[in-house]
């Protein structure tokens, strides 16, 4: 891989965490190690209940088998849900995830592709499940900001 190309994927990364943290109020980081150790995923958080192992990849042709697989590898060593968060060049960002993250009785090796507000949703859902995640709400602030129910 080139420099361009490291580059290119580590802005996405940076962008990835960006959107994420703008929908879930979560911090997330570029794993570093990913560059030493291969089964690593691209980005990761200290949330309590955060189920996902996140991949991240933006290029000019999909190849979800592949970036598929990477997830699965990666997310079997930190025991949590594969996702594949993708851009293909100047297209929006999309989200690759196994059925079983919507549902435990479903299909492991069926695909479904969400948007990245999708994902959120399905992300809060799995959270909610755990009792140490609190969401966060930011209209109360709002609020006090700009005045109750304000739009």
């Amino acid at each position: 891989m080139g420099a361009m190309q490291r580059r290119k994927g580590a802005e996405f990364e940076r962008t990835v965490a960006k959107e994420l943290f703008e929908r879930l109020g979560i911090d997330f980081n570029r794993n570093l190690k990913q560059y030493q150790t291969s089964g690593q995923g691209d980005l990761t958080t200290d949330a309590p209940g955060w189920g996902f192992s996140i991949e991240c990849k933006h290029c000019n042709t999909a190849n979800l088998p592949a970036w598929r697989r990477q997830a699965v590898e990666a997310a079997r060593a930190t025991d949590q849900l594969p996702c594949v968060i993708y851009r293909v060049t100047r297209g929006p960002i999309r989200v690759s995830v196994p059925l079983r993250a919507f549902c435990d009785a479903w299909p492991s090796d069926e695909w479904a592709e969400i948007t990245l507000d999708g994902f959120c949703l399905l992300a809060r859902e799995i959270m909610a499940e755990s009792a140490a995640w609190q969401p966060n709400d930011y209209r109360r602030l709002r609020d006090q900001i700009v005045g109750e129910g304000a739009e």
